[in-house]
């Protein structure tokens, strides 16, 4: 989709008052729950905790609150409990059980970093996240920052959303535009898209939906069964073009389910890419 195409949709764009308004009230009830200054006060139980529908991670990923995370792998969280009530870490194969006498130190690094991040946007410092080490998922960050900052970001947390229309909208000239990149696609996306007279006074719900509406709409290509035809690894392509089964793979990837990045960082150590 070019931009004018863009553009031109903007323009007879409607967005139902009422949906406004039931999910801004979304997000100020979490902000009331979770305030951004108790964040760095957080106990580990408080943001995640098997079969506790009152923590940070639950009202995140469950509650209808702005763009959905839902599903997937709580590997997104970080830190988060295993079927034995375990605290555990990392992604993958490289999940590891956390000690107990070590999971407050673990979480504080953790939360840290978070509110570093939060520091940043504050003070307009976008660029300096980069050089914070946050292991949650961008999905899970970005939302946390359109939570507190909806001034500075618009209603989408999906990477690939996001990159297409940094394409659209060369963003390039000011950022990097890839996956990795999602936070600051997002933050500068939002100042220039404001610069755009048909944009001006659209607010980050409106953008949200007027996005959504455009990208889950569009056709994409699935792909069924293997990945070698002809006796050719297709595999490469059909990551290009779209999704495709992996039933072929003699390993388990349910883990591995959720995030694009994730699945990128996997099928390039496989040379798959």
């Amino acid at each position: 989709m070019k931009k004018e195409e863009i553009l031109e949709l903007a323009r007879n764009f409607k967005f139902e008052e009422n949906t406004l308004i039931e999910r801004e009230k979304g997000r100020i009830e979490f902000v009331n729950r979770f305030p951004l200054e108790s964040l760095i006060k957080m106990k580990i139980n408080e943001y995640i905790e098997r079969g506790n529908k009152n923590t940070f991670a639950y009202w995140l990923e469950f509650k209808d609150i702005i763009c959905s995370i839902k599903g997937g792998s709580s590997q997104k969280f970080y830190i988060y409990q295993n079927t034995n009530d375990d605290y555990v870490k990392g992604k993958g194969k490289s999940v590891k059980i956390i000690n107990r006498e070590n999971i407050d130190m673990e979480f504080k690094i953790l939360i840290e970093r978070i509110v570093n991040v939060i520091k940043c946007v504050e003070e307009d410092r976008i660029n300096d996240i980069t050089n914070i080490d946050v292991p949650i998922w961008n999905l899970v960050l970005l939302k946390i920052l359109i939570i507190y900052f909806p001034d500075k970001f618009f209603d989408i947390a999906s990477s690939a959303w996001i990159v297409e229309i940094a394409k659209i909208f060369k963003m390039e000239e000011i950022t990097t535009v890839n996956s990795q990149n999602v936070v600051a696609l997002n933050y500068y996306l939002f100042k220039e898209l404001k610069n755009i007279n048909v944009f001006k006074d659209w607010n980050y719900l409106k953008f949200g939906g007027f996005f959504s509406n455009i990208f889950s709409n569009s056709k994409e290509n699935y792909w069924a069964g293997g990945y070698t035809y002809d006796e050719k690894n297709m595999s490469k392509k059909f990551i290009e073009k779209g999704v495709f089964g992996v039933g072929f793979f003699n390993e388990d990837l349910s883990d591995l389910i959720g995030e694009k990045e994730i699945l990128d960082e996997y099928f390039t150590g496989k040379n798959l890419q």
